[in-house]
């Protein structure tokens, strides 16, 4: 555990002061932002000792997110889908959460909110459903195409194309062309790429740093490989709080439960160029038991570009549960480093090691090899 804290606090250390370019990621600014990312997960393990067999495992996993983020509302989607086989038996875990941020003017970050989450795990006697609404204050900004500006901005540079990095503005407004690729689409059809880099051309001879009339093959080549064929996380950054009620529909055991209040606190900051992490803590309380029947959910997740191939991820949640006002609180550990190999387009290897302890018992280790595929 401590050499996976040590290796945590080096990243961040080492991230805060590798830095290419004098730009950050909040400095991307955009009245309207999206991402949208679909990710399929699977590994299988089969051995036999003659005719018998010892290990017939199998797993997948399916993770969706869509978010929008404009000055009067936002929206979010995340679902996470994983199933499993072990030996004749079959398994399953689905969580959907959806939330809508509705501001009270394009000027403030006050809001109101809306959220359902629903979720359905083997031995369920139902689907599992919560519906909550409140207030908070903040706002999020998807990032994700101005990094890869500025990979771009990097890629031409080290190949000749321009003289110089590009300055902010610049790197700003090629940003905004990256993130309309889907207009482009819907404007020209599936001819709509030379129209994209040349709008793109445009704005990086405007810089005065091209060095030729045009971008030339070397340069669309280039740009066509960060955008297609590079996976870049995607990147927020910003802040919210918010406090509001919720209720649950539906029971997993078809019990019945009181209203309760909920309080919630989320950020994302990119480091430096290369990282990113996402945090955010969830406090549940019923009413008829305020503060004496909990339970809080804190994650955090650190990325860091290792290279153009290799990512690594860290990651530590915590949970507390106490049901019953009457009974002592449950706190579980879980802390995760992956390494993420990108091994040609969107497929990628993971290896995984994790550590996670419930209550007091011991620590339980283990280490799984995936492999990925990014559709979008």
């Amino acid at each position: 555990m401590k050499k996976i804290i040590f290796i945590f606090g080096l990243l961040i250390l080492f991230a805060a002061f590798a830095t290419a370019q004098n730009v950050s990621i909040t400095d991307y600014t955009v009245p309207i932002s999206k991402a949208k990312s679909l990710l399929l997960n699977m590994d299988y393990n089969y051995s036999a000792v003659g005719d018998s067999t010892t290990s017939n495992v199998g797993k997948g996993r399916v993770i969706y997110k869509q978010f929008y983020s404009s000055l009067p509302f936002s929206w979010s989607i995340d679902f996470d889908g994983s199933g499993s086989k072990i030996d004749d038996e079959l398994s399953h875990s689905t969580h959907l959460t959806t939330s809508v941020n509705k501001y009270f003017s394009d000027e403030s970050n006050f809001f109101g909110f809306g959220r359902l989450i629903a979720s359905h795990v083997k031995g369920y006697k139902q689907l599992q459903s919560r519906i909550s609404t409140g207030a908070g204050y903040g706002r999020f900004i998807a990032a994700t195409a101005f990094a890869k500006a500025i990979r771009i901005d990097n890629f031409l540079l080290k190949e000749g194309v321009i003289t110089d990095h590009l300055n902010k503005e610049h790197l700003i407004e090629l940003g905004h062309i990256i993130e309309r690729e889907q207009e482009y689409k819907d404007k020209y059809g599936s001819t709509y790429e030379p129209h994209w880099y040349e709008d793109m051309e445009v704005i990086i001879k405007k810089s005065e740093k091209m060095k030729g009339e045009t971008l030339g093959a070397m340069g669309i080549l280039r740009i066509k490989e960060v955008l297609f064929f590079e996976t870049i996380h995607d990147r927020y950054y910003g802040w919210d709080v918010s406090l509001g009620i919720g209720y649950d529909i539906t029971t997993a055991d078809k019990s019945e439960t009181d209203p309760s209040m909920e309080g919630r606190f989320s950020f994302s900051y990119p480091i430096s160029l290369g990282t990113q992490i996402n945090h955010y803590t969830q406090y549940n309380s019923e009413f008829a038991d305020f503060g004496d029947a909990f339970s809080i959910i804190s994650a955090t997740d650190y990325i860091y570009e290792l290279s153009n191939r290799i990512d690594i991820l860290c990651g530590y949640k915590f949970q507390s549960s106490k049901p019953l006002a009457n009974i002592d609180a449950i706190n579980s550990h879980a802390l995760r480093l992956s390494y993420i190999f990108y091994i040609e387009n969107k497929i990628n290897l993971v290896l995984n090691g994790q550590m996670d302890k419930t209550g007091d018992y011991e620590w339980n280790k283990s280490l799984l090899l995936t492999l990925g595929y990014r559709v979008w």
